[in-house]
């Protein structure tokens, strides 16, 4: 019996021998056969390892699907090239590093591309630098397109010499030039105010033998009107008429609009009547245009006469023709009107009713104070 103990120690004796390597030390309480029972005051240490286990490896699947569910988003939504190129001129300056970067992300340059990028400059500087660039140094011919852009672009932001340089060097890379780029430069030196170089550019194109149709015409009345130029608007009507071009109901709009943006009211209203004459039917911008230049001379009778007109034809009023008439009746101290017209909206969306009142009874709370009232 003794000697049966003795051998059942040495055999213990030898495992926890080949157990002591430091290598083994954490797995020891695993390895044991009869591990001793935890006290009521102490944890299981077993148990508590196998929850660190368990949230460790939740904690790392979830990180994983996390990675691969964002992995899958950037494969579906990609960062546009084009997009990639306009942050990058946007936050660095225009150097040889930037361009080397460019072509290093950009194997060719095609039309889209190059059209996306001057679209999403942010600067209207980056788009002119990418544009010479992309051309200068071969990598991209430039098509009517993406000069239309860049001329566009350099219009809005009133770099008006730049546009026309790019404009008068067209035929040197062999494209034709169009109405339309011509129109765009006229267009953008008026929104400038140089009324001058807008006419220089309309009579220059007769002599480079540029097509120039209504569209050119439209683009010039508006220009011209816009800066109280009513004479010349005359001269250049009649000029349009012996060449054989007819006005539209955009022409007719453009022009009654600028005179009566000159106090011309008579003037006005005799383009009117020759547009009817011409079997050209207003539209609700025309009755918007002479109610409101009746209402800016304070001729509210004439401003009835043509809002009735124009409901008789069945041309339904606008929330810009109410607005018109009801602050024009209280210009004239004629708020029993102005509750009336109101009390016609009640179809309207309240919100734009509410928007009516602010402007309609300024300088006068009372009035506005009984509009309110009314409209609830």
């Amino acid at each position: 019996m003794a000697s049966l103990a003795a051998r059942r120690q040495t055999h213990l004796n030898t495992n926890l021998t080949k157990l002591s390597s430091p290598l083994s030390i954490k797995s020891l309480s695993f390895c044991s056969s009869a591990p001793s029972k935890p006290s009521s005051n102490e944890e299981p240490s077993i148990g508590a390892n196998q929850n660190a286990d368990s949230f460790s490896t939740k904690t790392t699947a979830a990180s994983v699907s996390a990675a691969f569910r964002s992995e899958g988003k950037r494969q579906k939504n990609p960062e546009k090239i084009e997009d990639i190129i306009c942050r990058m001129m946007a936050n660095r300056a225009w150097t040889t590093r930037l361009q080397n970067s460019i072509r290093n992300l950009v194997p060719s340059f095609d039309h889209e591309l190059v059209y996306n990028v001057l679209h999403g400059a942010k600067k209207s500087e980056h788009a002119l630098q990418f544009f010479r660039w992309v051309e200068r140094s071969n990598l991209f011919q430039h098509n009517r397109e993406t000069h239309l852009k860049i001329i566009e672009i350099l219009g809005r932001a009133s770099k008006l010499n730049h546009a026309r340089c790019i404009l008068l060097d067209m035929p040197k890379k062999g494209l034709e030039w169009d109405e339309d780029l011509w129109v765009l430069m006229i267009d953008s030196y008026g929104k400038a105010g140089i009324v001058q170089e807008s006419v220089k550019l309309f009579q220059k194109m007769e002599e480079l033998g540029v097509e120039r149709s209504i569209k050119s015409y439209d683009a010039l009345f508006k220009v011209i009107l816009r800066r109280g130029r009513y004479m010349m608007a005359k001269r250049y009507f009649n000029k349009m008429l012996s060449e054989g071009i007819e006005p539209t109901r955009h022409t007719f709009n453009i022009v009654i609009w600028g005179f009566f943006l000159s106090g011309k009211v008579e003037t006005a209203n005799r383009f009117f009547e020759d547009m009817k004459s011409r079997e050209i039917m207003p539209d609700v911008v025309t009755y918007n245009t002479l109610i409101n230049g009746y209402y800016r001379v304070k001729k509210m009778e004439e401003a009835e006469k043509y809002f009735v007109e124009m409901k008789g034809r069945n041309i339904e009023p606008t929330v810009v023709t109410y607005t018109t008439l009801i602050k024009g009746y209280v210009s004239v101290d004629r708020v029993d009107d102005a509750l009336r017209l109101i009390e016609e909206m009640k179809g309207l969306a309240l919100s734009q009713t509410q928007l009516l009142i602010r402007p309609c009874c300024q300088g006068c709370v009372m009035q506005r104070g009984c509009l309110k009232l009314r409209l609830y």
